[in-house]
């Protein structure tokens, strides 16, 4: 029992310990009251806005605000703050200083003005770093923005000041900057201005985009073509999906900006691209009959199509179209898809739209080919059964 005793002594000491080490928040003070903490001690506020469900957050917490010389810098020269930004002050924090990505990391004077900001994960020595450029009136964001308002402009500060913005999300500012810098070099070649093209180029219309496509193979070389294709295909599909939400009715210039993107990155395929996008568009809007237009159009232009592919569409078709002649075309696709690869949707497909076309012997022999078809393979043919019943 004494050696228990002792055990038990032990572990709660090194509980204690364990607790008193490591980064010191507060957690039970308004915001107000936190500043005027600040302004009492004359110190930085340091905010660790963070939410219950963020994974960075809780690891941040975890491995990191823990280790002692992360908490011997903090402890000794911020106050140091973590609020929930889903509940009681962390709400009005949140909105007051544009937080919406987690964890953001805010680094405020007494008054409240941001001097310095992040988002995401941050390591051991970034959080260090951090905290030296967020008391450095030379490397806080504060200062970087009151030097460029001053009219600084030379190549080493805008480089510096881009990378600063970038970290701190402010979107519309960093890409500004980052022109800008780029405006300052003659030769975009080097491995510097590549690596930095790539850092901040989010757009399929600008100049960085466009010397990206340009110089593909050259950053390829330098950085890995898989790297290379993920940042090309993410930009495209941003800007894709983005046009396809667009319903203000000004459609030729979404359709000309969709073909411009593609006749840039995928020239072999841009008519065939386009004509899916405008096929998707129309489909998404409701409009049957240019969406069947779209559809014929990307059928002709994409003769490589998969069974799967043509078969989906010739589906649509018997689900949406009633023109005879664009039916007609879906069962020449149909049929196709069917003579490439053997599967009960191709049938059912196929004998849906003899069904539709009002040729029920047709419908009744396909029908009956995709059931035998099915008993064979063990799968289920209710549809087919279904239709069968109807060609009667």
């Amino acid at each position: 029992m004494k050696n228990l005793g002792l055990l038990l002594l032990l572990v709660f000491s090194l509980n204690i310990a364990m607790a008193q080490q490591g980064v010191q928040f507060i957690e039970d003070k308004s915001w107000e009251e936190v500043l005027a903490v600040a302004k009492k001690e004359n110190k930085v506020v340091f905010l660790d806005a963070y939410t219950t469900w963020c994974g960075p957050c809780k690891k941040m917490s975890r491995d990191i605000f823990p280790l002692s010389s992360v908490s011997d810098t903090y402890n000794s020269t911020f106050i140091n703050v973590k609020m929930d930004m889903e509940k009681g002050d962390g709400i009005k924090v949140a909105r007051r200083y544009g937080i919406r990505v987690f964890p953001t990391l805010l680094y405020v004077n007494s008054e409240g003005e941001v001097l310095h900001r992040i988002a995401g994960f941050q390591n051991e020595k970034q959080l260090l770093t951090l905290a030296k450029d967020a008391i450095d009136p030379m490397r806080q964001l504060a200062g970087l923005k009151r030097k460029y308002n001053a009219g600084v402009r030379n190549e080493s500060f805008l480089y510096t000041y881009a990378y600063a913005c970038k970290n701190a999300l402010e979107n519309r500012t960093y890409y500004t900057i980052a022109n800008e810098y780029l405006n300052t070099q003659k030769d975009w070649s080097s491995k510097k201005n590549m690596k930095f093209i790539l850092d901040f180029v989010t757009r399929t219309d600008a100049k960085m985009f466009d010397y990206l496509l340009d110089n593909r193979t050259a950053f390829e070389t330098s950085f890995g073509k898989t790297p290379i294709n993920r940042t090309v295909e993410r930009l495209v599909s941003t800007r894709i999906d983005q046009l396809l939400s667009f319903k203000d009715g000004e459609t030729d210039k979404i359709f000309e900006e969709a073909k411009v993107i593609f006749s840039k990155v995928y020239p072999d395929r841009a008519k065939g691209l386009t004509a899916s996008f405008k096929m998707t568009y129309h489909r998404n809007g409701g409009d049957r009959k240019n969406f069947a237009l779209a559809a014929i159009e990307y059928v002709d232009y994409m003769p490589t199509l998969s069974a799967d592919e043509l078969s989906d569409i010739a589906w649509t078709f018997y689900r949406v179209i009633e023109d005879k002649k664009q039916l007609k075309l879906a069962l020449k696709w149909s049929r196709k898809a069917l003579k490439m690869q053997k599967e009960i949707t191709h049938y059912d497909t196929v004998a849906s739209l003899y069904y539709k076309l009002g040729k029920k012997r047709k419908a009744r022999k396909y029908a009956k080919k995709g059931i035998k078809f099915a008993k064979s393979k063990n799968e289920a043919h209710d549809n087919l059964s279904e239709l069968l019943e109807l060609t009667k």
